[in-house]
């Protein structure tokens, strides 16, 4: 096994063994972390991808909470929700230990809201990367991709309170927000939809979910126009269903909730392609 793969499970192997009970999204972003700071190069890169799959940290996330190889580090698939919050454990602790490692947590938090944020760029330049596209511009919480006809504009929060929506009006139109799921309760979604997802519409804006356990994106309100990215999502009907569970009514004389908010679809000998305004 290459030095620095190595290196990897070693550093998570005392991160578990120090801390015996952590944040599951912690441990999450701290996997992240250490496969960036690995800095691979495209030969370690192909033999990590032939270990744990082409998503790294969600491979060796993956890994760690089944105890497979090749991370079959003390196991901390046993779980207790405190505060709302899951937290991983590798044995049976007093209470006392349970909140000392909440009160840790918390006073990670400010930390941990920044790698949440280079964790999403992470899964996003890959999605994008996937889809044909290339990062043009980027800034800490924004990236601009480009491929050879299209621009994409995405905008980054570390959670889906973070997003203003007194300043929707601001955004240029089809940008895309990017949010992470919440993987404790659905419940910020589904106030953020009734509360805001006109407001996002009307926008015409897009929303993006991402699922750092898995490496994958899917779409929450609206849809891309390239085929190329809609092909990307893991579960490319997800805003469709989202909008008839949680939905909202249209409004008199708007085009069909489903269509693509920067086109209109139109039959190709391929299929559905989508052309735009």
């Amino acid at each position: 096994m290459p030095e620095k793969i190595k290196m990897i499970g070693e550093s998570l192997q005392a991160l578990i063994e120090d801390r015996r009970i952590i944040a599951r999204c912690e441990l999450l972003h701290r996997i992240y972390e250490l496969v960036r700071r690995a800095d691979l190069d495209v030969s370690e890169r192909d033999e990590l991808e032939s270990m744990v799959g082409k998503r790294l940290a969600p491979g060796i996330f993956t890994s760690i909470m089944s105890g497979a190889p090749p991370f079959e580090l003390a196991r901390v698939a046993s779980f207790t929700t405190l505060h709302n919050r899951i937290f991983q454990y590798v044995d049976c602790y007093a209470q006392a230990d349970y909140e000392r490692a909440y009160n840790q947590f918390l006073n990670s938090k400010e930390e941990l809201r920044e790698l949440v944020i280079v964790d999403l760029k992470t899964v996003l330049l890959d999605f994008m990367t996937d889809a044909g596209y290339h990062i043009e511009e980027e800034s800490p919480r924004r990236a601009i991709f480009t491929n050879q006809t299209d621009q994409l504009d995405c905008q980054i929060y570390p959670s889906i309170k973070a997003i203003d929506i007194e300043k929707i009006e601001t955004i240029e139109k089809c940008t895309v927000l990017l949010v992470p799921q919440h993987g404790e309760s659905p419940e910020p979604f589904i106030d953020f939809y009734k509360e805001k997802g006109r407001a996002i519409e009307e926008a015409e804006l897009q929303m993006w979910v991402a699922n750092l356990e898995e490496g994958m994106i899917d779409p929450f309100i609206g849809y891309p126009k390239d085929i190329n990215i809609y092909n990307q999502f893991k579960h490319p009907k997800l805003a469709m269903k989202i909008r008839s569970i949680w939905g909202m009514t249209p409004k008199p004389g708007s085009p069909p909730w489903w269509l693509p908010l920067r086109g209109r679809p139109t039959t190709t000998a391929n299929g559905i392609s989508f052309k735009s305004r």
